[in-house]
């Protein structure tokens, strides 16, 4: 993974916004994690099972979606499962697996920080560590050497 033992920097996602619909909570689509040399870019992949992870320094980018809503760009650096990684340098990634696919990757960051990126049908949910229910419900993590 090109962004080892890089420091996090900054994040950013793509939220939909519907268009006649308050938004009551975060619809984030996409992630971008800023990190000191390369950023990581981390989406549903096209099939709407795993996820598709790339390195790139493209900025996100807002959409309009006409009568559906749209897609903006916003800062997540502040947010609660964001906050406490910022600064810190990543140390490795995990594969998290439901049955045999590859669903999501847990970031593990210094002092035993972590952040669990997951697709659940199409959706990112993102988690400090991979719940209970899921882990009931056949999904594990892969540690990586």
């Amino acid at each position: 993974m090109q962004v080892l033992h890089q420091k996090l920097l900054k994040v950013s996602a793509l939220e939909f916004q519907y268009k006649n619909h308050p938004t009551t909570k975060f619809d984030l689509q996409e992630f971008l994690l800023y990190f000191e040399q390369n950023n990581l870019h981390i989406k549903c992949d096209s099939v709407g099972v795993g996820l598709e992870l790339s390195f790139n320094k493209e900025e996100l980018m807002a959409l309009d979606l006409g009568a559906w809503g749209r897609l903006t760009v916003i800062n997540c650096s502040y947010s609660s499962e964001f906050q406490k990684i910022i600064g810190l340098t990543l140390l490795h990634s995990n594969k998290i697996f439901c049955d045999q696919d590859i669903v999501g990757r847990q970031l593990v960051f210094q002092n035993s920080m972590k952040i669990c990126f997951i697709n659940l049908g199409d959706e990112l949910f993102i988690c400090e560590d991979l719940p209970i229910s899921l882990l009931q419900d056949h999904y594990h993590i892969l540690e990586e050497s």
